[in-house]
């Protein structure tokens, strides 16, 4: 039997983005001390006020055992998640042209503000200075030492397309 939808007024909107980490304090001292983002969440599954079955459940993997952390950004937060267990498999080495690699995008004011205080971090890395295409200028940063474990951010200069 076919069920009609109803019909889509409007898309829906970006809650959040989820990251699997290897190292959580890294990642949030990243997405809170160099992007700014707010930490409105961070919490284990061994925490006694946190209900695991639901999470194990949305998770999909029955006896995971995990440390989750929530950062608001402008317009979507990002979620991190390291598990602890079961083991899982290293994207170590995964480039752009491999299926499955991942990127995100942030809107700035002034790409090279933001590109100049990347290289004047110490735990942050870019792979070039900004590039433009002609519509809109970029470049990737993440933090120092997760290069490959990590989705890459893209920086996006606001109205430059």
């Amino acid at each position: 039997m076919l069920v009609a939808l109803p019909p889509l007024d409007m898309p829906p909107r970006a809650d959040h983005m989820g990251l699997t980490v290897e190292d959580m304090d890294v990642m949030v001292e990243f997405y809170r001390d160099t992007l700014g983002f707010e930490v409105v969440l961070r919490a284990h599954s061994d925490d006694e006020e946190m209900d695991t079955e639901p999470l194990r459940t949305l998770v999909g993997i029955d006896d995971a055992d995990l440390e989750v952390a929530f950062l608001d950004a402008p317009g979507c937060a990002v979620e991190l998640v390291r598990y602890d267990a079961p083991p899982g498999d290293s994207v170590e080495g995964v480039s752009n042209n491999d299926v499955g690699a991942k990127h995100f995008a942030f809107e700035v004011d002034d790409i090279d503000e933001w590109y100049d205080r990347f290289e004047a971090t110490e735990n942050v890395s870019t792979t070039s200075p900004p590039q433009d295409f002609g519509f809109t200028p970029r470049f990737c940063a993440r933090p120092r030492g997760q290069r490959r474990r990590t989705p890459r951010s893209r920086m996006r200069e606001r109205g430059k397309r």
